[in-house]
C-alpha cells in the first residue's frame, strides 16, 4: 500500500535512532505547552500526485511525495521527513505496492513557538516541562526561524537549509500573540522565559 496520512502513527519509527534521546514525561509539561506543538501547516499535504494506470484501462492517483513528521507518544524531539513513494507493483486499485522513501530534513523539539509582541517576536522551546531557550528577534521569516535553531537551539537540534523544509516547519510553528494569552498562563510563560534570559521578553502593554 502507497504512504496515506491516515496511517499514523509510523511503525516501525523511522529515525528511532535520532529521536532516543528525547523521550520524557509529559505530565513535568503544563497544559498550555501543548499550545506549541510542532504540528499542522504544510505538514502531511501532498506536494505532488502521479497518476499510474491499471491494466483494465483505469487510471489511479497517489501522492508522490510529502513532508511529514515523525515522533512517539512521549517524545519530545519530531524527525521532519521528506516521503517520496514509487509505485513496484499495481494489480488494481485495492492492491498497489510501493517503495517508500524517508529522508530527515529536520531534528526539531515537539514544543516550538512564536511570541508575537509589541516589540517584535520571541522564538522559544521547552524542554523536560520548562522553557529551556528563547531568543528575539525584530523581524520573522522562515530563513530567520531555521537559522536561530541551528545556531542556538543546536545541539542536537538541526533543520536542513533547504528552501521547502524552511516553509513547512515554519508553517507548523504555533505563532501567539504574548498578550492574547490568558492572563495565568502568560504570567507563567513570562516568568519561565525570564528564567532563561531576563532580556529575552519585551515590554508590552
Amino acid at each position: 500500500m502507497c504512504w496515506n496520512e491516515s496511517i499514523q502513527p509510523i511503525k516501525p519509527l523511522p529515525f528511532a535512532d535520532v529521536l532516543k534521546r528525547g523521550y520524557t514525561d509529559f505530565l513535568k509539561f503544563p497544559k498550555w505547552a501543548w499550545l506549541f506543538e510542532v504540528n499542522g501547516g504544510l505538514l502531511n499535504s501532498c506536494r505532488g500526485f502521479t497518476k499510474i494506470k491499471l491494466t483494465d484501462g483505469k487510471e489511479v492517483e497517489f501522492c508522490r511525495e510529502t513532508y511529514v513528521r515523525i515522533t512517539d507518544d512521549n517524545n519530545q524531539y519530531v524527525v521532519i521527513a521528506h516521503v517520496e513513494t514509487k509505485p513496484k507493483s499495481v494489480w488494481d486499485t485495492l492492491h498497489i505496492e510501493c517503495s517508500i522513501e524517508y529522508v530527515n530534513m529536520a531534528l526539531v523539539p515537539r514544543f516550538l513557538g512564536i511570541l508575537k509582541d509589541a516589540e517584535g517576536y520571541i522564538i522559544f522551546y521547552m524542554a523536560d516541562g520548562k522553557v529551556a531557550d528563547a531568543v528575539k528577534s525584530l523581524d520573522l521569516s522562515p530563513s530567520i526561524v531555521v537559522n536561530i535553531i541551528n545556531k542556538y537551539f543546536s545541539p542536537p537540534f538541526y533543520v536542513v537549509t533547504n528552501e521547502v523544509v524552511k516553509d513547512v516547519l515554519f508553517s507548523a510553528i504555533r505563532k501567539v500573540n504574548l498578550m492574547k494569552l490568558e492572563p495565568t498562563v502568560r504570567d507563567e510563560l513570562v516568568n519561565q522565559l525570564m528564567s532563561v534570559d531576563k532580556d529575552v521578553v519585551f515590554l508590552s502593554e
